[in-house]
């Protein structure tokens, strides 16, 4: 099983552009910090699926791997967020494979939900 984890988190880094939009390097694995809760917009992301995709001698020789990713706003729709996260996360090798735009009303923020999935 590989752990795409740090290398989401390097590629997101890298990006300058993510990053200025985001106003700092916000995405979190799975949740973000009690003491960074009121920082918007961020950029969550959590492992959907990690399971064999090809094999070879009787073992394991590749993995498709799906994540999703959340984009979170309070000022605004974050699609020009999302538009810069697809050209980090393909220019990285990773295929979109949905993309959907939602709005919380109890919370008041604009959810934009992203999935991706890459063959290693």
């Amino acid at each position: 099983m590989i752990d795409m984890k740090p290398s989401i988190m390097t590629a997101l880094a890298a990006d300058t552009t993510l990053t200025t939009l985001l106003g700092g390097q916000r995405f979190y694995w799975q949740t973000v910090p009690d003491s960074l809760a009121g920082q918007f917009p961020r950029i969550t992301f959590f492992e959907v699926s990690n399971r064999p995709a090809d094999y070879g001698d009787n073992a394991e020789q590749g993995s498709e791997i799906q994540f999703q990713f959340d984009i979170w706003s309070k000022a605004s729709d974050p699609t020009a967020i999302a538009r810069q996260l697809n050209t980090c996360l393909t220019a990285a090798g990773w295929w979109r494979l949905m993309a959907t735009d939602m709005y919380e009303d109890d919370t008041r923020i604009y959810h934009k939900v992203t999935r991706y999935v890459i063959l290693k």
